[in-house]
């Protein structure tokens, strides 16, 4: 539609450079798999969605972990 319009536009993907960026040596919870869910707690996130994904999930395989850094003002 920008096109069609004459508006000058560009994709910019999202991601990581793999060349700066690279995975940490994990120093904690080494024997678990660990599931982080970070951001602003509100029920449009879903985080009710995954408490009970999460739960169903311990529940089937041990060493699952949930560590959540969920705020809001």
């Amino acid at each position: 539609m920008l096109e069609r319009s004459k508006i000058k536009s560009h994709t910019v993907i999202q991601g990581i450079d793999l060349d700066l960026f690279k995975p940490a040596a994990k120093r904690h919870l080494k024997d678990k798999f660990v599931i982080f869910s970070g951001g602003k707690l509100e029920y449009r996130k879903g985080q009710d969605i995954l408490l009970k994904a999460f739960s169903k999930l311990a529940t089937k395989y041990e060493g699952v972990v949930l560590i959540t850094a969920w705020r809001s003002p």
